[in-house]
């Protein structure tokens, strides 16, 4: 410390890893001011009034990180902006990270790369240059003559920005820290790397030091056994996703993005494309409202990230082709969810892993394949908050032997496809609280369970509605104690299913026909009919002529 003005506490603290002498004598002072060559290459606005001078007459090697306490007196400006700087002829950025009154040094630094003797270390902010990618010479990512300027002293203050528009493709991409990555101006960006573990590492202070701005893509695209990665340290940087990320697969599926040390915000309509490894906690990544995460493995299950995901957000599954595995991952509160795997070649099983989703869930393709929510696991109830949507495709319930429900406090409609209540001998139930519509497709139980079906339980007015599709096999529909299904002039029919108007329930018919115990007259016409003598009955035909109110309910 120093006793200038008054008595601080400044320590040092050096962690040697390696040192190539039994015994090494390390000395240190500690300045009470600004370095005198503080400003030497750029007005400051964020640095410390204190350094270290270092002497160290051993020779031989070693490696070490340090750390730096100061005063909060000491400080100007913004504490968190401030890096540790080495001072030695010129000034030497290093990763690292300053806040509560101490500077870490994030990386292992050497007595090549962070030289002790003769060099003073103090917080401030070293300038930072821009570099715009024009693929002028090359696609090598480390010919200096491809940017403009001319890159040809990398350095970790480095801003790198991909804005010419179209398709670019970054070769030969190295393990590099820089300040910040910008992608503008409907630019898709491919980086790949020459070999397997090359590590992107962004290093920035405040502001969004990864920035794919709206319409522009950046791929983390290595092939074979090569690999990429994007990590961030050190910790609480800003990363906006605003255009999309595409981490593409390659042979370990380790094409990387590690959320770790950011707070990565998918923003606006941005999404994040996946065949390869996300790293993150619903702490640093989160999908706001009209985002999406678009799970695109093929052969394999894949893990959906830990994340934050906003009601309006969607998980989308696009990518599966032979694949048959539930993905890890799927015990999350998801916003919407899409099935849409236009290439599916296998059945897929959910494995009941699927919980929670706030809003809709839909089923746009299945390939002529099926997604079933479960097998041999008996299903937590899926909570859906919106609507359960089949447009195309094939859901099942259950496929296997243990009930599965699911509870859609919104509606359910069929437009083509097939939603198949059990396919197994388990039960496949589905407890409605919203309308039913069919306009297509096909409403089947084509397992064993003779009870599958739909329960009617919304506590305000449920409508029916039917227009086209066929309701085969054993199907139960069930209007429980509490609820009213206004069926309009609609038909429930059905040559197997199963119609139950339970004690306490009501049924609004506005068929001419009114309801009949059999044939093929009035709102139900299917197999089995029962019709509570305790149920109550509104008939509000509206057409020409009179309505017959049927037999039903006598």
């Amino acid at each position: 410390g120093d006793n200038s003005a008054g008595a601080d506490y400044s320590p040092v603290t050096l962690s040697f890893s390696a040192n190539s002498l039994g015994t090494r004598t390390v000395g240190v002072r500690v300045t009470d001011a600004a370095h005198p060559q503080y400003q030497s290459n750029g007005a400051q606005t964020d640095y410390l009034t204190r350094y270290w001078t270092f002497s160290d007459a051993s020779a031989g090697t070693y490696t070490y990180t340090a750390a730096f306490s100061y005063v909060a007196a000491d400080i100007t400006g913004t504490e968190g902006n401030i890096k540790v700087n080495r001072y030695n002829t010129s000034w030497y950025p290093m990763v690292s990270g300053a806040s509560s009154n101490s500077m870490t040094i994030l990386t292992n630094q050497t007595q090549a790369t962070g030289t002790l003797n003769g060099s003073a270390f103090t917080g401030r902010v070293e300038p930072s240059s821009t570099y715009v990618w024009d693929q002028s010479t090359s696609t090598d990512f480390t010919v200096a003559t491809n940017w403009t300027p001319d890159r040809n002293t990398p350095q970790i203050t480095d801003v790198l920005q991909f804005s010419a528009g179209g398709s670019q493709t970054c070769t030969n991409v190295p393990t590099q820290t820089v300040n910040r990555i910008v992608v503008s101006g409907n630019t898709n960006v491919s980086l790949q790397s020459a070999s397997a573990g090359q590590i992107i590492t962004i290093s920035g202070g405040t502001g969004n030091n990864l920035d794919i701005q709206s319409g522009s893509t950046l791929q983390l695209a290595s092939a074979g056994a090569n690999a990429i990665s994007i990590n961030y340290l050190p910790s609480t940087q800003n990363a906006s996703i605003a255009g999309n990320l595409t981490i593409v697969t390659n042979t370990g599926y380790n094409n990387t993005y590690d959320a770790t040390n950011s707070n990565t915000l998918v923003t606006g309509t941005g999404s994040i494309t996946n065949a390869g490894t996300i790293t993150s906690t619903a702490s640093n990544l989160s999908f706001g409202s009209g985002t999406t995460y678009n799970h695109n493995y093929t052969t394999t299950a894949g893990t959906i990230p830990t994340a934050t995901w906003n009601a309006n957000s969607t998980l989308a599954f696009i990518g599966y082709t032979s694949n048959t595995a539930a993905p890890t991952g799927l015990g999350q509160s998801f916003g919407n969810v899409n099935w849409n795997c236009t290439n599916q070649a296998a059945t897929v099983n959910l494995n009941a892993g699927l919980n929670s989703v706030i809003g809709n869930f839909t089923i746009t393709s299945t390939n002529g394949q099926i997604t079933q929510l479960t097998t041999g696991t008996t299903l937590n109830p899926l909570s859906i908050g919106g609507n359960l949507a089949i447009n195309n495709g094939t859901l099942a319930i259950t496929g296997g032997a243990n009930a599965s429900t699911v509870n859609v406090a919104g509606g359910f409609s069929i437009s083509g496809g097939t939603l198949d209540l059990s396919s197994g001998a388990g039960v496949g139930t589905i407890n409605l609280i919203g309308n039913f519509s069919m306009t297509g497709g096909t409403l089947t139980e084509s397992g064993g369970a003779t009870t599958s079906g739909i329960n009617f339980s919304g506590t305000s007015s449920q409508t029916f509605t039917k227009s086209a599709g066929t309701i085969s096999n054993q199907a139960n529909f069930n209007v429980l104690s509490g609820a009213t299904l206004d069926m309009g002039t609609n038909v429930l029919d059905g040559a197997a299913a199963i119609f139950n108007l339970n004690s306490g329930a009501t049924l609004i018919s506005g068929n001419q026909n009114g309801i009949y115990a059999a044939t093929a007259n009035g709102n139900v016409q299917t197999l089995t009919r029962t019709y509570s003598a305790t149920a109550n009955y509104t008939f509000n035909y509206s057409g020409a002529g009179t309505q017959n109110t049927g037999t039903g309910f006598v």
